[in-house]
């Protein structure tokens, strides 16, 4: 049986950035952050955020990820689609990282 995982938002500072929360460890140590799919090689979840219409960057470190958009794409829209995104990869099983970052 799969453990459920939550995944919440939290505004930041940059009103461009959102951080998403995640009950589950996504990174033991330390932090990656991605400008495109391209960098994201190894980071299948990074990839498929990238996939979503305005996602600028993806910042991952311990149990959050900080997705920063670009232009005139409100929170709003998007916010629970992340949210789902993230939930339904993390409960998946398949792996954040195809090897270490």
């Amino acid at each position: 049986m799969t453990t459920p995982v939550n995944v919440y938002a939290e505004s930041t500072p940059n009103p461009a950035a959102l951080k998403l929360v995640s009950s589950r460890m996504l990174l033991v140590e330390g932090s990656v952050e991605y400008s495109n799919a391209l960098e994201a090689q190894i980071c299948p979840l990074a990839q498929g955020l990238f996939a979503f219409s305005g996602v600028k960057s993806v910042f991952i470190s311990s149990n959050f990820i900080t997705v920063t958009k670009e232009g005139e794409i409100d929170w709003y829209e998007i916010t629970n689609i992340l949210r789902e995104y993230i939930r339904g990869f993390l409960m998946s099983g398949e792996k954040v990282f195809l090897s270490n970052p």
